[in-house]
């Protein structure tokens, strides 16, 4: 008996379409919406001090009179702020940021960025 199949095509190996088809669904399953983050400043502290946030992630920093955020490994320094001073930054690789305060890190005004890498995110 002919089978109607071509020559060349195995039915126990996946097609080019399967795998897009595959990839496609897992993309979408890995996708995460990102999310903004706010913080503030109370007294000489920042308000959350600590964060856990996703990669893709945007943290806004309301500074105010007189105050920084600044990265401990120089990765960012948004400069000493004014009377409504604010401060954005997209985490896109995993890993813990402190911060501090320029002006004021001596009163232990620090902070924590802590960037999770998804969950169903296959290792690099």
């Amino acid at each position: 008996m002919k089978s109607n199949q071509p020559a060349n095509m195995n039915p126990s190996r996946p097609t080019r379409l399967a795998f897009r088809t595959v990839a496609l669904a897992l993309l979408a399953a890995t996708s995460l919406t990102a999310a903004t983050h706010n913080v503030g400043v109370a007294g000489f502290t920042f308000s959350p001090s600590s964060l856990n946030i996703q990669p893709g992630d945007t943290v806004i920093w309301t500074l105010g009179i007189s105050h920084s955020s600044t990265s401990d490994t120089g990765v960012w320094d948004s400069g000493v702020g004014g009377t409504g001073g604010s401060y954005s930054r997209t985490f896109d690789t995993p890993g813990d940021f402190p911060y501090y305060c320029t002006p004021h890190q001596i009163f232990g005004m620090v902070g924590t960025i802590s960037v999770q890498a998804p969950v169903n995110q296959p290792p690099t």
